[in-house]
């Protein structure tokens, strides 16, 4: 399953409940709950404007697009990782996520890749110019899904740009 942009917040939250083995039907109940009115987008004004917020993740810029990703890994995630998506069992007939965004110092699509059933990469998380070299894949697993969905989320003119490693860097990474 891949996506981009809002299609991303449906196939994480899919994908994480699957890969969970929890039902569809807790996931849409999930998701309209959570989806409902502006609950996310009050949210995250609030982290915006509060500093004790920030203090939680230091060293991810004060920025609209990243309270966003604070309010996704609060609200949608609790704080869960691409990990997730790297233990196939009988039940997950997922094969591979994809979530894709865009790397804006180069212009080029960056992909958040898992890996397929079977093999011991941790799947692929880049583009040809920024990635993970294969020692570092164990890093890779830790980030979390409320920034992988807020690199998917951000536009030019409307979020600014998740900025690369640090708006992704959290406790025990």
């Amino acid at each position: 399953i891949s996506s981009t942009s809002g299609g991303s917040i449906t196939n994480l939250v899919y994908s994480r409940f699957h890969f969970n083995g929890r039902p569809f039907s807790e996931c849409y109940s999930f998701l309209c709950e959570k989806l409902d009115g502006e609950i996310l987008l009050a949210r995250a004004l609030h982290i915006l404007s509060d500093s004790k917020e920030w203090k939680k993740r230091p060293e991810k810029t004060r920025n609209l697009i990243n309270a966003f990703s604070l309010a996704y890994d609060e609200l949608l995630f609790n704080g869960e990782e691409w990990s997730l998506f790297s233990n196939h069992s009988p039940q997950t007939s997922l094969g591979e996520i994809c979530i894709n965004g865009t790397e804006f110092t180069n212009g080029l699509p960056f992909r958040f890749q898992s890996k397929p059933p079977g093999e011991k990469s941790a799947g692929l998380i880049g583009n040809r110019y920024i990635f993970f070299k294969k020692s570092a894949q164990e890093t890779s697993k830790k980030l979390r899904l409320g920034d992988i969905l807020a690199t998917s989320s951000c536009f030019p003119s409307g979020f600014e740009p998740m900025i690369f490693p640090d708006d992704y860097t959290h406790e025990g990474l």
